[in-house]
C-alpha cells in the first residue's frame, strides 16, 4: 500500500470492497456496459458482480459446475458480453469441467456448448477474444503433459453461433502459434495476453518477448 502511494501522487488507487466470500479462485472481470467487476464465486458456482459505484457485491446467478481452479473469463467489446468457463480440480482425480456461460449486458448467464477440450487459464491455456470479429480465442498444448506437447491447439468460440455449433478448431492456424516460453517448447507458461481493440489486435507478452497478433477469423480454403 506504501508503495502505491510513492507512485499515485493523484491518489486516484483505492482498495476495492471485499467480496462477501472467502477462499474463491474464480476470476476477476470488468464489463464496461455494465460498469461492474464480474467474478465466480467457485464455493458455490455462483456468478457475482459489483458496480463501481456500489460498496456491494451482488449475486446475479448461478453457473453450475464453475468450482475448480483456472476458470477463464473474457470482455467481448463486440458483443458487449463477458464469457467464462473452463477449469480444473486443484487435486487428484484432477476433474476438468468443459462447461462455459455468456454473461450479457442485461446481467443474464446463459450456457454456452462445453468446451472441444480441457483448459486451465492460470498456467495452461490462454483465452482471449478477437476485438474485430468478436471471437473468443483459446491456445492451448496439444497435451499437458509436460513431456508429451509436440504442439498447440487451436479453437475459436464464437457466441454468435447456434447451440452445438459454437466451437472449432482452427488447425490452420496451429502452427504459425510461436514458442512463448524457450524453456518450456509449446507450453504457455508465464504468458498473458491482453486484446486491443483501438487495433484490433491481440498482444501476447512472454517472459522473453512480446507478439503482436492479428486474427484471420476466416478458415483457409480447403484444397
Amino acid at each position: 500500500r506504501d508503495k502505491v502511494d510513492d507512485i499515485d501522487p493523484k491518489r486516484d488507487w483505492s482498495e476495492s470492497v471485499d467480496v462477501p466470500f472467502t477462499f474463491s479462485v474464480g476470476p476477476l472481470e470488468y464489463f464496461p456496459d455494465r460498469n461492474s467487476l464480474v467474478t465466480i464465486n467457485t464455493r458455490a458456482s455462483e456468478v457475482y458482480e459489483r458496480e463501481l459505484s456500489s460498496p456491494k457485491w451482488v449475486k446475479l446467478a448461478q453457473s453450475p459446475g464453475m468450482t475448480y481452479f483456472g476458470i477463464a473469463a473474457s470482455y467481448n467489446p463486440v458483443h458487449k458480453v463477458v464469457v467464462f468457463g473452463g477449469g480444473s480440480q486443484a487435486a487428484p482425480p484432477w476433474t476438468n469441467i468443459r462447461k462455459w456461460y455468456v454473461l450479457d449486458a442485461g446481467g443474464k448467464v446463459a450456457p454456452l456448448d462445453d468446451s472441444p477440450v480441457d483448459s486451465y487459464a492460470a498456467t495452461s491455456t490462454l483465452f482471449t477474444v478477437d476485438p474485430v470479429s468478436g471471437k473468443h480465442l483459446l491456445i492451448r498444448p496439444n497435451d499437458f503433459d509436460y513431456k508429451k506437447t509436440t504442439g498447440y491447439l487451436f479453437y475459436e468460440l464464437d457466441v454468435k453461433q447456434k447451440p452445438g455449433s459454437q466451437w472449432s478448431r482452427r488447425k490452420d492456424l496451429e502452427a504459425g502459434v510461436p514458442q512463448f516460453y524457450a524453456r518450456s517448447p509449446n507450453h504457455v507458461f508465464a504468458t498473458v495476453v491482453v486484446p486491443l481493440p483501438e487495433y484490433g489486435v491481440n498482444l501476447f507478452m512472454g517472459p522473453a518477448n512480446v507478439w503482436i497478433y492479428k486474427h484471420d477469423a476466416k478458415p483457409a480454403a480447403r484444397k
